[in-house]
């Protein structure tokens, strides 16, 4: 009897410990270089260091690598970055916001991001909050799946509302039971993506900045895009899929407090119901004075007027469907069609060719307007262009840029690439079959920060017209992206504009720092996707005749060296596939640092893999008895070691009974020397050898068990 329930107390304490120990093992997976090894078993990779946790990832920040699906709330606090790569999973919100960013928040990956809880979304992103959304499926439940009152971009994430009566995106804030915060920007840009809607696909509310590149948007009842400050569409489809909806867009929708609404409208293709409903909602320019200008686009369904809301746009360009003959003309515009496409005239400015030749349009005594004959205008003058600054040298293959740079009181010099120049830079490079794109923003001072500025544009078509590589001369450095390095700029830039910034931080006799960076409206360019730049330093006359290396230098201060050359001519030359902080120093300093550094994380390493805790069990069979140990997370170990007595605090001895051949194994089969009848203690602990020394895990707790 004693002994039935003596098993009973194991068997009940055995199913205690898994229970205790199941939370740990709620995100438990294998990920890799955990702590400058491998084969740690742990739920993501946040940098490298790796956390037992979700919330310790993301409280930590880093790149977390999403191994399961998740079912919880996260919080990204101020100053935190976090990459979250879906890698195909999901994270479910579980009572609140699933995410809400007051840092800096990626997201790239299949997989999703979900908010059934009614009134939340699935990003919250706060007015500190800056998030990029690559990738994933986000949905929500009601009012709205994403809520931006910070600065996100969309380039290539699907949002998917199917809630009729709620928006897909609602950026800035509501005029009624949300208090505005001065300093939240409010600023929604979409790249790219695909997006539907319920009641509104993306709602522009009071404060919002909305900013649409291309992208595929769609919706059933409500507009695509409802704007009640300032929205600015520039490409994109945007479509309407039920007879009943009231329009394709919206500016200030039967709103009276969206009295601004600024609606630009120059690209895209616009399509109502069957491509006969109303493109636009009744109230487009509102009562109270909001603006609606078309400059371009394709729009397919009807423009439509309101008595009580009257459509009211400046049309000066786009191409329409039918012609839309119940527009009416804003004071002092005639309308002119010619075929589908609708162009807006000043009053008594001359129309292009017509029936009847050259005309103007005049408005008579009972404000209709009438078309004359004019003589035709005289042809301007052309102004003189001024003297070319951008040349080509056939022999080397070179086209050179000199443009003009200003040096300011804190001694920075800058730069801009108008279009002009940069137009003729492509044709001139592609005219000469240029191996090298050079802009020259060198002056006759020796500023030690510079900043370069070119057309996004402009890089894309050296990229797809030329072979070139670009480079970019200054005062403090000069910079040369390769085709791979400048086609990785080229697409994360996509538009406006691309900034080279080279800062000499430090300079003296010991070393020369420099910070780089490529800055677009995208945000920075950090990773070159296999490209390479080459980046050339003036050295400090110190350091000319010494043995110099350079380091990277990473946001933790650790020192890494980096290959590079220094030249006859003083300078020094490496070669980088991201760009952050370099210095270049002597040997003998860069190598008193980082063996320091080696200490440091090797002491830091002894301590953790000492800190490690096992816990061991045990089964029998006939014939054999079989121990199973876990380790706590966080740091590797080479192998471990299983130790054996029939004593339970003596008798183990000083050699291992069992030896594993590696650290993930977690499991011994004992069939030697295994008596029936004999009760045996097992105990288990880690090896791992760091800078020469075995280092030891604590040892395991006992797992004691009678051989059948």
């Amino acid at each position: 009897m004693k002994t039935k329930m003596k098993k009973t107390a194991v068997v009940l304490m055995s199913l205690i410990m898994v229970m205790c120990y199941m939370p740990m093992m709620a995100f438990a997976e294998t990920a890799t270089d955990c702590d400058g090894g491998s084969g740690c078993s742990h739920e993501a990779a946040i940098g490298t260091t790796h956390y037992d946790t979700l919330s310790e990832a993301v409280l930590a920040g880093g790149e977390i690598v999403l191994l399961k699906d998740v079912t919880k709330d996260i919080t990204i606090e101020e100053g935190k970055t976090v990459t979250i790569d879906l890698a195909g999973h999901n994270i479910t919100g579980s009572s609140n916001h699933t995410i809400i960013n007051r840092g800096t928040l990626t997201v790239n990956g299949t997989g999703s991001i979900i908010n059934n809880v009614a009134g939340k979304a699935a990003v919250f992103n706060d007015k500190a909050g800056v998030a990029t959304l690559n990738g994933g499926k986000f949905t929500g439940n009601t009012w709205y799946v994403i809520k931006n009152i910070g600065t996100m971009t969309i380039n290539g994430a699907t949002i998917q509302q199917d809630h009729s009566g709620s928006s897909g995106i609602d950026n800035g804030f509501a005029n009624s039971g949300e208090t505005y915060y001065g300093n939240a920007p409010c600023k929604l840009t979409i790249l790219t993506g695909t997006l539907s809607g319920g009641m509104n696909t993306v709602k522009n509310d009071d404060y919002g900045i909305l900013i649409v590149e291309d992208g595929c948007f769609s919706n059933t009842s409500g507009p695509t895009i409802l704007n009640w400050n300032t929205a600015s569409i520039k490409g994109g489809t945007f479509t309407i899929s039920d007879e009943n909806a009231s329009g394709v867009l919206a500016n200030g929708y039967l709103d009276e407090t969206a009295d601004n609404g600024q609606f630009t409208i120059s690209g895209g293709a616009f399509t109502a119901y069957n491509g006969t409903g109303n493109l636009f909602a009744f109230g487009v320019g509102t009562k109270k004075g909001g603006k609606l200008e078309i400059s371009g686009g394709n729009f397919a369904g009807s423009v439509a007027v309101n008595d009580e809301y009257p459509c009211n746009p400046t049309i000066t360009g786009g191409t329409f469907s039918s012609n839309p003959t119940d527009y009416v003309p804003a004071e002092g515009y005639a309308k002119y069609l010619k075929g589908n496409e609708y162009i807006v005239l000043a009053e008594g400015e001359p129309a292009p060719s017509h029936s009847s030749g050259m005309n103007t349009w005049t408005k008579d005594a009972d404000g209709v307007y009438v078309e004359s004959s004019v003589a035709p205008t005289p042809t301007p003058t052309p102004t003189p262009t001024p003297d070319d600054n951008v040349t080509s040298n056939p022999g080397d293959k070179t086209t050179t840029a000199d443009v003009e740079t200003s040096t300011g009181t804190d001694g920075k010099a800058t730069a801009t690439v108008d279009k002009a120049t940069a137009d003729k830079i492509v044709d001139k490079a592609v005219e000469n079959k240029s191996e090298q794109v050079i802009v020259d923003a060198t002056t006759k001072g020796d500023a030690k920060t510079a900043e370069v500025s070119l057309p996004a544009e402009t890089v894309k078509s050296i990229v797809e017209k030329t072979d070139a590589d670009v480079v970019i001369r200054t005062d403090a450095a000069e910079v040369v992206l390769d085709q791979k390095a400048a086609e990785a700029v080229a697409d994360q830039a996509k538009t406006g504009n691309v900034t080279i910034v080279v800062d000499k931080v430090k300079e003296d006799d010991s070393q020369v720092q420099v910070e780089l960076k490529v800055v677009t409206d995208n945000g920075n360019v950090t990773d070159f996707k296999g490209g390479s730049v080459k980046v050339t330093v003036a050295l400090p006359a110190a350091l000319k005749d010494k043995e110099v290396v350079c380091v990277y230098i990473d946001e933790k201060g650790n020192y890494t060296k980096v290959a590079g050359t220094k030249n006859a001519d003083g300078t020094y030359t490496f070669n980088t596939g991201h760009f952050s902080a370099y210095a270049i120093m002597t040997a003998e300093e860069a190598d008193k640092v980082i063996k320091a550094q080696e200490k440091a994380k090797n002491d830091r390493l002894k301590a953790g893999v000492k800190a490690t805790t096992l816990k061991a069990s045990s089964t029998a069979k006939k014939g054999s008895i079989t121990i199973k140990w876990k380790k706590s997370y966080g740091y590797k170990v080479d192998y471990f070691q299983v130790f054996r007595s029939t004593k339970k605090n003596s008798g183990y001895g000083t050699k291992a009974f069992y030896t594993t051949k590696s650290g993930t194994q977690k499991t011994y089969k004992n069939t030697k020397q295994v008596k029936k009848g004999t009760r045996y203690y097992y105990k288990v602990r880690g090896v791992r050898t760091i800078d020469g020394v075995k280092v030891y895990t604590k040892w395991s707790s006992k797992a004691i068990r009678t051989a059948k």
